[in-house]
């Protein structure tokens, strides 16, 4: 049956804002793992730098997912639904054991799938909304399903506090509400079918020819190279940090379950929605690189502030207040960062060097902030992130102070396309 171009942004629409609150609860439970594995299940700094190391390091893997995409455009909806399925079904069917390391197991196949997904999702909502429809309603969808995470992650530290056995039932649970997503997709009005431009090398193409492409967009686009060496040098440093700050959590400033779902939902959510606009309205107005040098800027001065945690507790909330502001743009910036640079033409190069890059950090941060976490004191690692946040910025700043080159004027990376 054939769909107007209003009925297929309406439907495309209401898919996104639920998909993010149906995701929510699986969101707000997992990110809440380190510190419940600290807690406890008694992990180390090896057991939270292998479960910090299984989004960055699987995302590389899923890079391979979503370039297969750019050659094959016309599975885009069947391509997501089977990333959900793979992403879920594991929490759903094997954390009701309770043990830790089939709990890291389908930690694995959630990082892996769920990632996977994003190429084909990104190009069903640039081909299915105009730009404007697109960037409001992926800004409230994000704010929307922060409200409901932060609903439940306050709800899940006082509940954990009471009992942490729940932990098993709780995460089957959530990874049974995010399959419901299936129904929505299923929903989702296709688009025509687009013939491969690719040619049959290119259809046969392998690890080393996949990784010569994305090489070439960025050789070839140097403003998404500035974009990505902004966000590995966030990234990284969060990823340096996060055994350290699991660590510190327990050990240093002794916080309950409540403690840290308070701040970490309840104040992180407070930055997160006092900020989307001001973003929102930030990439409207400047370039993506603009906004990254701030994302940098906001990310030292939550590490800063957390270490004066250590003073009163007060700073804790404060510090997931600007967490939650610079995540805000972070997330907006990340995602729509494929579209952007795209100008037009398939995003799915684009969000799958993303991809790429945030696997290439994976094999380097985590661990080496593992290693970081076991021979130095754990503040002596947040003020190493701190350090490399705010030099980062300032070098980035004066580097693009001296030679900008506009997105509009490069040259399109055909063999993508």
């Amino acid at each position: 049956m054939n769909s107007t171009p209003e009925r297929v942004c309406i439907q495309t629409r209401r898919a996104l804002l639920w998909m993010h609150i149906l995701n929510e609860p699986m969101v707000a439970l997992y990110t809440l793992l380190p510190f419940i594995l600290v807690k406890d299940f008694g992990a180390g700094a090896f057991e939270v730098s292998l479960f910090i190391s299984l989004r960055p390091i699987l995302t590389f893997f899923s890079y391979f997912w979503g370039i297969n995409l750019s050659r094959k455009k016309s599975d885009l909806i069947p391509n997501v639904m089977t990333a959900y399925v793979l992403a879920y079904l594991p929490f759903a069917l094997l954390s009701i054991t309770g043990n830790i390391w089939l709990i890291l197991l389908s930690a694995g196949f959630y990082q892996l799938f769920y990632k996977a997904g994003l190429p084909g999702w990104v190009e069903v909502m640039q081909q299915n909304l105009p730009t404007q429809v697109r960037d409001n309603v992926f800004s409230l969808s994000f704010v929307l399903g922060f409200v409901m995470s932060g609903t439940i992650g306050v709800f899940l530290g006082f509940l954990l506090d009471a009992n942490p056995n729940y932990l098993r039932g709780l995460l089957s649970v959530f990874a049974l509400i995010g399959l419901s997503n299936l129904f929505l997709l299923k929903k989702i009005p296709r688009s025509p079918p687009q013939e491969s431009t690719a040619t049959p090398i290119q259809k046969r193409a392998h690890f080393k020819t996949a990784l010569k492409d994305s090489l070439r967009l960025l050789r070839t686009t140097p403003d998404f190279w500035i974009f990505q060496v902004a966000f590995t040098i966030g990234a990284g440093s969060l990823m340096l940090m996060s055994p350290s700050l699991s660590l510190f959590y327990v050990s240093v400033l002794s916080l309950s379950h409540a403690q840290i779902t308070v701040a970490r939902f309840l104040f992180m959510a407070l930055g997160v929605i006092g900020a989307s606009l001001f973003w929102k309205k930030g990439l409207q107005r400047f370039h993506v690189n603009r906004l990254s040098i701030w994302l940098l800027i906001g990310f030292g001065v939550f590490s800063l502030t957390m270490l004066m945690a250590q003073m009163h507790l007060y700073f804790l909330y404060l510090a997931f207040l600007f967490y939650g502001i610079s995540q805000s743009g972070s997330h907006l910036v990340w995602n729509l960062s494929g579209p952007i640079f795209a100008k037009g033409h398939g995003s799915i190069p684009y969000t799958s060097v993303n991809l790429l890059m945030v696997g290439v950090r994976g094999l380097i941060f985590p661990m080496l902030g593992g290693i970081f976490a076991t021979a130095l004191p754990t503040r002596a690692v947040i003020g190493i992130g701190m350090l490399t946040c705010f030099i980062g910025a300032y070098v980035l700043h004066k580097f693009y102070a001296v030679k900008v080159v506009p997105v509009e004027s490069l040259p399109n990376p055909g063999r993508f396309n």
